[in-house]
């Protein structure tokens, strides 16, 4: 990171998040029950729920607020606008809407948040139990040159990447790569947990996320179908034990990962072949390409073509390498790890398309 940048949003050292998801697992509360037994406050600052009879109060994030927008059909940017100006027509509509069309949801809590409004067929596969699961691997890579690379954990998702050095090749001579994992998950609805293979470029500390090896949404069975009350639900040593299985099964990839070599062989290999595919548009037309094919902010589009001048290679393999660069200084961390998987996208670009694009 430059001197004059500052700390990406939602990036964490690995020690702080071990004993951050701690904290959050003996925290959160999570509750499944009727709508007509949950309302807005006035102020649209909270959230009631009403359970053994009272009503106990949550502030409203914003996660809560998207997902609200959503499950009620409100369009958000007319919600945010009544969020921001006339918060009683807010607090009315949603209230109508959780009255009017009744339905079992789950509201999950944090340090007194209301952080997710959900389907009651939601299955809590929850950060703690991610990490848990994934320790038992690291641990036994310890002494084989296992590194967390970097951590993230923002509203919406956790991320844990790591890499081992034992699986290790050069692209050319002087730029080697590593294999690794990225772990990630969302607690709220905001994504599956996945388990996806990294290349992992030393010479900048540059990402390139490939295809998930496990994508498992959070789908379950519904909860709390034939009950008139707002249940508080299972304690997480409950969920743990329903969904041992599955945690195991993460163990296992995680480690297929690390030990099988094909993936990586095959995957060094497309970078290999990606330096020959070369970019013939001007540096400023080709950014302009890859802007629009990627959807990146002016911002990025001008990180990317500083980048990919500083860096001579004016290959696929170079403006992948540009893309995950500037992932790295970005201001949230989600945004960081979306733009690492463009960086395989492009390299995963058919040689017919990249011409007709960069030609």
């Amino acid at each position: 990171m430059r001197a004059n940048e500052k700390k990406q949003d939602g990036l964490i050292e690995f020690q702080a998040l071990a004993a951050e998801l701690v904290r959050q697992r003996d925290a959160k509360r999570d509750f499944i029950g009727d709508t007509r037994l949950m309302a807005m406050t006035p102020d649209a600052q909270q959230f009631a729920i009403k359970t053994n009879g009272d009503y106990e109060q949550f502030k409203v994030a914003r996660t809560m607020h998207e997902q609200l927008a959503e499950k009620l059909g409100i369009p958000y940017k007319y919600y945010q606008r009544m969020q921001e100006s006339v918060p009683e027509l807010l607090a009315a509509n949603v209230n109508t809407w959780l009255q009017k069309e009744p339905k079992k949801r789950m509201v999950r809590t944090l340090d007194g948040n209301a952080r997710a409004f959900l389907s009651n067929a939601y299955r809590p596969l929850d950060n703690y139990e991610l990490l848990s699961a994934a320790m038992v691997t690291f641990d036994k890579y310890a002494q084989r040159g296992l590194q967390i690379r970097d951590c993230g954990l923002t509203p919406y998702r956790m991320y844990v990447k790591a890499t081992v050095s034992f699986r290790r090749q050069e692209v050319v001579p002087g730029d080697v790569v590593e294999a690794g994992i990225v772990l990630s998950n969302s607690e709220i609805g905001a994504g599956s947990v996945r388990i996806e293979p990294i290349i992992f470029r030393l010479v900048c500390s540059n990402g390139m996320i490939t295809k998930s090896t496990i994508k498992q949404f959070h789908v379950g069975k519904r909860i709390g179908e034939h009950s008139a009350e707002i249940e508080e639900m299972f304690t997480a040593e409950t969920l743990t034990a329903r969904d041992r299985a599955f945690w195991l099964q993460v163990r296992d990839v995680v480690s297929r990962t690390f030990e099988d070599s094909t993936w990586f062989d095959g995957e060094v290999e497309k970078l290999r072949e990606a330096k020959f595919d070369r970019i013939e548009k001007t540096n400023k037309e080709a950014v302009e390409v890859t802007q629009k094919s990627f959807r990146l902010t002016d911002k990025e589009a001008d990180g990317v073509l500083e980048r990919l001048i500083i860096s001579g290679d004016f290959s696929k393999y170079g403006l992948a390498n540009a893309v995950t660069n500037v992932a790295q200084n970005v201001e949230v961390y989600d945004r960081r790890i979306e733009l690492e998987r463009t960086g395989y996208e492009i390299i995963e670009m058919p040689k017919r398309k990249f011409a007709e694009l960069y030609a």
